[in-house]
């Protein structure tokens, strides 16, 4: 009987780490595009306002981009990094008009080691 308790008392602690893992990393990510979006940009100078050039995470004139972007738990085994400005999706795939100006694939290709890593951290200190 003990041993089942055990069982139950572990595979809790492993979930909690999870769930904590899993929205650390998510707050890495947004933590990474909004460095993205302050880095120095090198395209032209418009009206005052230094563009980003065609490749580099997008400039911006106000703050608006920067703070719509949100990281949220999905259930217990997904983070949802998003952002609610609609031309967000137009800087990270570019347009008719515009080249790409992409930071999602960057803060994500950053996290692909870094997030497991993150998450089996949290995982692990639960189970101490």
């Amino acid at each position: 009987m003990a041993l089942t308790n055990n069982w139950s008392q572990i595979r809790a602690a492993y979930e909690k780490g999870k769930v904590e893992g899993l929205q650390l990393a998510g707050d890495k990510m947004v933590s990474i595009m909004i460095g993205k979006l302050n880095e120095p940009k090198g395209g032209k100078i418009y009206r005052g306002h230094q563009a980003s050039a065609p490749g580099q995470s997008p400039a911006t004139d106000s703050e608006a981009l920067q703070d719509s972007l949100k990281a949220e738990m999905d259930g217990d085994s997904a983070c949802v990094v998003y952002s609610d400005v609609e031309h967000s999706k137009h800087l990270e795939f570019g347009t008719s008009k515009m080249i790409a100006r992409p930071m999602w694939a960057q803060a994500a290709e950053e996290m692909r080691n870094l997030a497991p890593e993150m998450i089996a951290k949290s995982i692990q200190s639960h189970l101490r």
